[in-house]
């Protein structure tokens, strides 16, 4: 994750990699809001290596790693959003590679793609493309 998202200041005590771990962990514990981060920092204070982050810090860290979004409409008026942030948008391809949900060197039409990632949660918005020859390789 330090990788893709780089290090925070030498002094913040918490980094981006802390952060976002801090997400599936409070999911974990069923965790519907940031707020519940409170507990599980409360409940696991103590543990040697595994650092949660306040619901603070993780709101501050995110909106630290924003970036504009830029709006695209197309010739038929339809609305496209992308956010340029190249470290934080190609960490969720380097987390399949690594979890062997997508294979290296492979190529994957947008279909396959969105089919391969789809359950472990990411999804794209709106319905999925359909089957198309434009391919991407990791």
């Amino acid at each position: 994750m330090t990788q893709h998202l780089g290090l925070r200041n030498p002094k913040a005590v918490y980094q981006h990699s802390d952060c976002l771990k801090s997400l599936p962990f409070n999911f974990c514990i069923g965790g519907d809001v940031l707020d519940d981060l409170n507990t599980l920092k409360n409940q696991l204070q103590d543990h040697p290596s595994l650092k949660i982050c306040s619901p603070d810090t993780v709101e501050y860290v995110f909106y630290e790693l924003s970036k504009p979004s830029i709006k695209h409409i197309t010739d038929k008026g339809i609305e496209h959003l992308s956010n340029l942030h190249k470290g934080y948008n190609d960490l969720p391809i380097a987390l399949c590679l690594q979890g062997g949900i997508l294979k290296n060197k492979e190529k994957y039409t947008l279909y396959q793609f969105y089919a391969a990632i789809s359950p472990i949660g990411i999804t794209p918005h709106g319905d999925m493309p359909q089957q198309s020859p434009k391919t991407i390789k990791y």
